[in-house]
């Protein structure tokens, strides 16, 4: 198929069939939009209050209260953060009208649901710390979906 080339720009038609634009079942109005699966992570990283070093190697990324304590006497948690970032090239000059994060929880300390909040923010690097994090631009999204996974959760 020879697409259409605009300078550096390609387009790519896409034509829904005319027997379903015609179908009395069809629900207008109708959007046309290619799904995307599994984006390519090109970085990631936590910080959590305390740690000094850079956890951009670690195979883990924490989030919330992970479990440990400032403290020997348990009065102060410590939070985690998490940073992700993924090539994000292949919707150059598209219209995102709704997208969906799905991450998955391996290790919990409770089986409560608890918010979760998806911000934009700057870039995170191998020298982002708790005391060295990207600047919080906009909050896109809060889950409240987020739960541990548990022996009794479905």
């Amino acid at each position: 198929m020879k697409l259409p080339q605009h300078g550096d720009t390609v387009e790519l038609p896409l034509t829904p069939e005319r027997r379903f634009l015609a179908d009395p079942d069809t629900k207008y109005p109708v959007t046309v939009d290619p799904a995307t699966d599994g984006l390519s992570t090109l970085f990631d990283t936590f910080v959590q209050q305390g740690d000094t070093i850079d956890q951009s190697a670690s195979t883990d990324l924490k989030l919330g209260w992970p479990g440990d304590w400032a403290d020997t006497a348990k009065k102060q948690k410590r939070v985690a953060r998490s940073y992700m970032t993924w090539d994000t090239s292949i919707f150059a000059n598209a219209l995102v009208d709704k997208a969906k994060l799905s991450l998955d929880n391996h290790h919990t300390w409770s089986c409560e649901q608890r918010e979760g909040d998806v911000w934009a923010v700057g870039a995170a690097g191998s020298k982002t710390r708790w005391t060295n994090q990207p600047a919080l631009t906009e909050k896109n999204a809060t889950s409240t979906q987020t739960r541990g996974k548990c022996n009794d959760a479905d």
